[in-house]
């Protein structure tokens, strides 16, 4: 429902705002803010557009965003004035992708698994609604139903560690934290310049370089605890880009290796991962009973040997021979690990 005093012309003029009308709707409010007195006139010759577009802009800028606009006609003040007194920053109106993606971004980081006596992080989603329009503010209200997240078994994490990290990867200042190694039993301290978090395959990771070590490293956040900032300050390299680094990982590990891997998939999976993206590099075949084949490029085979298993008896290994064995060698171990048990005995089992 338009507000009081608002009728269908008035409608048509809030549709028709563009990113390029908000832009013009900025720097009236600067000239008019600043009281300099701004006339149609001077604002077209500023804005290089017709006196037409300005009164446009300034009738919307009444109307939707309630600015006190008067005319003067004073010697000396001839031009438009607030005649009552407003923030120096007005709200600014959005199209629905934008708050989609506000809202996406709100949704995916309200999910970020934290310790059970920590507080959950945010994007402040109240306050920052409340600098919205009218008009984007009833959007989100329209869209904060359509999008949840829910991730699968997150690792919970120290979010004041989390909180640190950040900080040193925005002030470019190295960070100090004990650290847990995977089967070790006592944390080892880390001195690192931190580069990026990154959340893959549902848990959160730490990308830095070692300086010590003279290498990139992978830190599970979960793993980490005790963080500090330190002394000094670090120079992240301009070209460093996370997929650049990432190249050659399934998901998050990398090693020295070099594969060709092919997967055949039949027609059953083939339904469920022909429109999925899993490296940069892949290459996907459509086979003749249905199926998929896909090709990639992996620097270690552990996390696609795992992948594979999950779907049994839907996907098969063609290459390379590496994978192919270890993929024999387990198979081997579910025989041994897993006899057949006769159904007169399970049965039996379930009745005592």
């Amino acid at each position: 429902m338009a507000p009081k005093g608002k009728n269908k012309t008035t409608s048509k003029l809030e549709r028709r705002m563009t990113r390029w009308d908000q832009s013009c709707v900025d720097h009236i409010h600067e000239r008019i803010y600043n009281k300099t007195y701004p006339t149609l006139k001077s604002l077209a010759a500023e804005l290089k557009t017709s006196t037409d577009t300005v009164l446009r802009n300034i009738r919307y800028m009444t109307l939707y965003k309630n600015l006190p606009i008067d005319f003067s006609r004073k010697l000396g003040k001839v031009g438009y004035y607030y005649s009552k007194p407003v923030s120096a920053r007005i709200g600014k109106t959005f199209n629905e992708q934008e708050v989609l993606n506000f809202l996406i971004g709100h949704r995916a980081i309200e999910t970020l698994p934290v310790k059970r006596h920590q507080k959950r992080l945010g994007l402040g989603f109240e306050k920052i609604s409340q600098l919205l329009d009218p008009r984007t503010e009833q959007l989100l209200e329209e869209l904060k139903d359509t999008v949840y997240f829910r991730p699968f078994a997150p690792e919970e994490i120290d979010i004041e560690t989390f909180m640190i990290i950040s900080e040193g990867i925005r002030k470019r200042h190295p960070v100090k934290f004990s650290y847990t190694k995977h089967m070790a039993e006592l944390p080892e301290l880390k001195t690192v310049y931190p580069y990026c978090f990154t959340c893959a395959a549902n848990a959160w990771y730490l990308i830095a370089w070692d300086p010590t070590a003279k290498d990139y490293r992978t830190y599970l956040l979960s793993r980490a605890d005790c963080a500090t900032i330190t002394e000094g300050k670090f120079k992240k390299p301009k070209n460093f880009n996370l997929d650049d680094h990432l190249d050659g990982a399934f998901i998050i590990m990398k090693g020295k290796e070099s594969h060709d891997v092919v997967i055949e998939f039949d027609r059953w999976a083939a339904a469920y991962i022909r429109n999925r993206r899993f490296t940069r590099d892949q290459k996907v075949e459509e086979l003749a009973n249905g199926g998929l084949r896909i090709s990639m490029h992996l620097t270690c085979l552990e996390e696609v040997e795992a992948w594979i298993g999950y779907w049994r008896t839907h996907a098969r290994a063609v290459s390379p021979a590496p994978l192919v064995n270890r993929l024999h060698d387990y198979g081997q171990y579910l025989i041994k690990a897993h006899p057949r048990v006769e159904d007169h005995l399970i049965k039996a089992d379930s009745k005592i």
